[in-house]
């Protein structure tokens, strides 16, 4: 099942905000959402060491909510201008993230493009 937020284009060029959300019999992908804190924090905090080569440096904050609260802020601005897009990977019941990917530097005009960012949990390696 995929939705669009109201107001037509797949990643909302002209409402307050893209709804998209991806569900499959073993995950939800969905965008990210204030709510979304604490599951963050959690994920990166339990992955942490296993992220580690593929990760930038990441300061404490990356591993506590307060620290996603002011993240998430800035990234719902970037979602509604469309510039980029964060997605969570979640368990079918939306308890656990399981992994994150985003589309960052979204370019649109004749030539659309964007960076590809994801990891995935440690404990979910090797699944298909």
């Amino acid at each position: 099942m995929f939705a669009c937020g109201a107001g037509g284009l797949m990643f909302g060029y002209h409402n307050s905000g893209p709804k998209v959300r991806l569900t499959t019999d073993r995950l939800v992908v969905r965008l990210v959402h204030d709510r979304d804190a604490y599951r963050l924090a959690d994920y990166y905090a339990e992955n942490r060491e296993f992220l580690k080569p593929w990760e930038p440096v990441r300061d404490e904050s990356h591993c506590y909510p307060s620290g996603w609260q002011a993240r998430l802020g800035l990234i719902n601005e970037l979602q509604k201008q469309g510039s980029a897009y964060y997605f969570l990977l979640l368990d079918p019941d939306e308890n656990e993230v399981r992994g994150v990917a985003n589309f960052s530097n979204v370019l649109r005009g004749s030539f659309h493009a964007c960076y590809l960012g994801y990891s995935l949990g440690e404990k979910w390696q090797g699944r298909g």
